[in-house]
């Protein structure tokens, strides 16, 4: 997995490239429908609503954060808003590898961009196990704080 930074003076942004040893659709599918993010991303489901398709975020207190899609071209592209960001996916097609590319921008407004590019890293890892293996990547606290130390580091 390849992670880079960026940050401007008033935003900060996260690529993370990885290929994924399965077929577009499939990666497609875990980054596009409630039932295939839902493996990796638990919090996370889809919802047409008014012509609109909306990503929700049900937060651990109980209430939802709803972002709405902004893009959507299967099997190559989702682009979605997120708190006051966006996170964009690309996916290509190597045979029977995905190329799968992640690009967020958050800016340095929102209190946890750390936390959030932290988060984020560990929920593409799991995506990957997912795809790959059918099983979630074990999360344990010491991954989580070295990512977001290297994550500080490069942006703060």
């Amino acid at each position: 997995m390849n992670v880079q930074y960026e940050k401007t003076k008033f935003d900060a942004f996260q690529t993370i490239e990885v290929d994924v040893k399965v077929p577009i659709n499939k990666v497609f599918n875990l980054i596009s429908t409630t039932e295939g993010i839902q493996q990796w991303f638990p919090q996370l489901s889809f919802e047409e609503a008014d012509g609109e398709l909306y990503v929700n975020f049900g937060m651990d207190d109980g209430t939802n954060e709803q972002s709405i899609v902004i893009q959507h071209e299967a099997p190559t592209h989702i682009t979605f808003t997120w708190a006051i960001g966006e996170v964009e996916f690309k996916l290509t097609d190597q045979e029977d590898i995905t190329h799968l590319y992640f690009h967020e921008r958050m800016p340095f407004e929102f209190d946890h961009v750390a936390e959030d590019f932290t988060g984020w890293q560990l929920q593409i890892e799991n995506l990957k196990s997912v795809a790959e293996t059918g099983e979630q990547k074990a999360m344990e606290q010491s991954t989580f704080d070295r990512i977001y130390q290297d994550v500080k580091k490069n942006l703060f």
